[in-house]
């Protein structure tokens, strides 16, 4: 059996504002021609001052996304989006408990969903994305 291949990608995933986001983790998860991208973004920063990305009280969210090809790359296409049983939000009550530490939090939450799409999803699941 072939090795699942995990592309660590040095950009935004997902979110009209993600380029605003201090926090982001994309992550492009391979097997044979099955292909799926998980991105988190977190610590949207604008003007200075850390807001939630709901508005309310989310600072870092994980999404799981089927690919597009587009100029030579997969891309998350957001018509493909997968749903996980995973934990993908970390919400706080105000920007200064969210500053207490939350740095590896955003790590767990990717990585615990990468995990989770490695077990049940990428070879199952994704019969449907071709």
């Amino acid at each position: 059996m072939k090795k699942i291949e995990v592309i660590e990608r040095g950009w935004v995933g997902h979110f009209c504002k993600g380029d605003h986001c201090r926090f982001h983790r994309n992550t492009l998860l391979q097997y044979e021609n099955k292909r799926l991208n998980v991105s988190t973004i977190g610590l949207l920063t604008i003007d200075g001052c850390v807001l939630p990305l709901d508005g309310k009280t989310r600072y870092f969210e994980t999404r799981v996304f089927g690919v597009m090809k587009v100029s030579g790359l997969w891309l998350a296409d957001p018509d493909k989006e997968l749903f996980v049983k995973s934990k993908t939000e970390l919400s706080f009550n105000s920007s200064i408990e969210m500053h207490l530490g939350v740095w590896g939090l955003g790590d767990d939450l990717h990585n615990t969903v990468v995990e989770e799409v490695k077990r049940d999803y990428l070879m199952s699941c994704l019969l449907f994305l071709g």
